[in-house]
């Protein structure tokens, strides 16, 4: 926030605006599709890759 403040002089910035929201949707649902993990490995690792592309492919933005 003040990198747009005082570089680009802007006189207020809507904080509002500034969240998280989508990206917590979309692990949100990375989660449920992998189900129940309580100790996450390298393996996890593979898996949530393959399931980020393979949801970024059927699911819409």
């Amino acid at each position: 926030m003040d990198y747009l403040l005082y570089n680009f002089y802007f006189m207020y910035v809507l904080t509002a605006k500034l969240n998280q929201d989508c990206l917590k949707k979309s692990f949100g649902i990375i989660r449920q599709v992998a189900g129940p993990n309580d100790h996450p490995s390298i393996q996890y690792t593979l898996t949530f890759l393959q399931l980020y592309s393979m949801l970024s492919v059927y699911l819409p933005t």
